[in-house]
């Protein structure tokens, strides 16, 4: 036992965890690693003033065991102190824990300048938080108010990282061209909007049918730790049933994912091997295929692929078709409207079509008045019916789906629920 500040201090083992060490196994720390994900480790070596470094491991320790925290939150966590130590290794080499004061944290401020806001509101967050949890457990106590809420800058409004269509149909154009297992990851990405850990990590059985004989797909959402089952398309279900053989034939009888990793890293070579792809392998063979292709956006650039512009692209096409947000907030995951809310972004062009189609139904009387006229309605329930049919084939057929008949019940199932 040693004295920090006022407080004693036993150096403790968690799962066999040394807390003077300072690279941590996030296994040792009893948090979920998902397979996708290289890095596994917590690494303390970039806090330079050991007060700090101590404090900081006792917080991602308490943190770690609340068991809502991913490893990569931690990430985040460590990655800020990693920045708050250099700020004071370069500005206040002479101080202690302390002078943590708030003119320091003023000028902390001005030294993150640079980085944009978004990180900038994380960052302080993550430190009003440590700050809190420190003196909450007593470890030492801060000042009140050393972040306010003046220091947080402006929250940018969020837009979608969506695809733009003409880049989806040079990338659908050239999708032979990519290893046959990465082109069906490709078709299910962009018809399901899955995170991609969510689809690195789809089990080997994720296809499901319900009593009617129709297809569902069935995932575990890892950001949220629950079950999810979403219908799709007969193609899609047949592409599904392809790499299934696919594993079949390549792997061994208990791999348990649908899509595997891939032996060497040769440019275009993919040799199946018995482990989970990681995420920066799959938008490797995008980023290759638009510089190979030529897959360029309407200024002529090369388009840059990142995997969650799939999820993006999906949410903006439902918003962009009429689908209610309730049912986009469901078929995506969101734990709240606020999510969704990201997605109702329209297009340019559909914004164009609407303030036409506005302008078409306002007309001037004899003497210069403007007039609008009525909308046209629909005559009875039959024809209503009909109009929500044909909404729902549009916007099945522009997410490339060819089978309507089975997208139909699939609506239905997904309102009755």
């Amino acid at each position: 036992m040693f004295t920090f500040g006022s407080q004693p201090y036993n150096y403790v083992h968690h799962n066999f965890l040394d807390i003077s060490d300072d690279v941590w196994d996030a296994d040792q720390l009893g948090l979920r690693v998902n397979q996708h994900q290289k890095r596994r480790k917590l690494v303390f070596l970039y806090i330079q003033q050991d007060w700090l470094k101590i404090l900081v491991k006792k917080f991602i320790m308490f943190e770690a065991k609340s068991g809502s925290k991913q490893l990569q939150t931690l990430h985040h966590y460590i990655s800020t102190f990693n920045s708050f130590s250099r700020f004071i290794h370069e500005d206040y080499p002479q101080i202690n824990l302390a002078d943590i004061n708030r003119e320091l944290i003023i000028n902390y401020l001005s030294y993150s300048y640079k980085i944009g806001p978004s990180q900038k509101r994380m960052r302080l967050g993550i430190l009003k938080l440590f700050f809190e949890i420190v003196t909450i457990n007593q470890w030492f106590n801060f000042p009140g108010h050393l972040i306010r809420a003046e220091d947080y800058p402006k929250q940018p409004k969020r837009l979608p990282r969506y695809i733009p269509e003409d880049v989806m149909q040079q990338l659908n154009q050239h999708l032979n061209a990519l290893p046959e297992q990465v082109m069906r990851m490709v078709l299910v990405i962009e018809e399901t909007g899955m995170r991609i850990g969510e689809l690195l990590q789809l089990p080997l059985n994720c296809l499901k049918q319900d009593f009617k004989g129709d297809y569902y797909i069935q995932f575990m959402r890892w950001k949220m730790l629950t079950e999810s089952t979403i219908p799709i398309s007969t193609e899609l279900v047949a592409i599904i049933k392809e790499q299934q053989h696919y594993i079949f034939q390549n792997l061994n009888n208990d791999f348990e994912y649908l899509f595997c990793g891939r032996q060497g890293n040769k440019k275009k070579e993919f040799v199946p091997k018995a482990t989970v792809m990681n995420t920066k392998s799959f938008i490797y063979f995008l980023k290759d295929l638009a510089v190979d292709y030529k897959i360029k956006d309407n200024v002529g650039k090369i388009w840059n692929f990142q995997s969650h512009q799939f999820r993006h692209t999906v949410g903006t096409r439902m918003i962009n078709n009429g689908v209610p947000q309730h049912i986009i907030q469901r078929y995506l995951g969101h734990l709240s409207p606020a999510m969704t809310s990201v997605y109702a972004h329209i297009h340019d062009e559909t914004l164009k079509k609407e303030i036409t189609k506005y302008h078409e139904t306002r007309v001037v009387n004899i003497v210069g008045e403007t007039i609008e006229l009525e909308p046209c309605s629909l005559l009875n329930n039959e024809e209503l019916e009909w109009f929500k049919k044909m909404c729902w084939r549009w916007l099945y057929r522009m997410a490339g789906v060819v089978d309507l008949h089975y997208w139909e019940n699939a609506h239905y199932h997904l309102i009755a629920a």
